[in-house]
């Protein structure tokens, strides 16, 4: 079960949702399966002034 599942279905899908629109799936964690589950990585960086 999920953790938010009590929530119900979403009011909005990932298509309709603004930050996907303008290149939010850029922020979406590529996963692989590996022997223990799965894994991913993701590079932050900071711009620090």
């Amino acid at each position: 079960m999920s953790s938010k599942s009590w929530l119900g279905t979403p009011d909005t899908t990932n298509d309709s949702d603004g930050i996907y629109r303008c290149g939010g799936t850029d922020l979406m964690l590529q996963l692989t399966q590996d022997a223990q589950g799965y894994v991913g990585t993701y590079q932050v960086g900071f711009l620090l002034s």
